[in-house]
């Protein structure tokens, strides 16, 4: 699945940020190039591993900053890529060792 940039929601109360959701039978990554969530910087080269199960989404902060600055944001600028494995993945040591341990 691409997130690319895109129009945002237009019609006000409209939730615009992805919501939480898990992937029961898919590990998921995601492969951050770039761009930015309603002016908040997307890590360019970050990759993400949320495992099978596991409740995963965009930070509560964001949700609360896209519904606060909705006025201010009429395109959602975001560059991720996201992968679902039917395989579980597991990380090398060599990824476990740059691991940022937000997740």
């Amino acid at each position: 699945m691409n997130f690319l940039p895109k129009p945002a929601e237009g019609i006000p109360g409209t939730e615009r940020t992805p919501w939480y959701h898990r992937n029961v039978d898919y590990d998921e990554i995601a492969f951050f190039h770039g761009g930015s969530l309603y002016g908040i910087p997307m890590p360019p080269g970050l990759i993400s591993h949320a495992p099978q199960g596991v409740h995963h989404g965009a930070p509560e902060k964001a949700r609360q900053r896209a519904r606060r600055k909705f006025d201010e944001y009429s395109t959602v600028d975001w560059q991720v890529i996201a992968i679902d494995t039917r395989r579980r993945l597991t990380p090398c040591a060599e990824m476990l060792a740059h691991d940022l341990g937000q997740h």
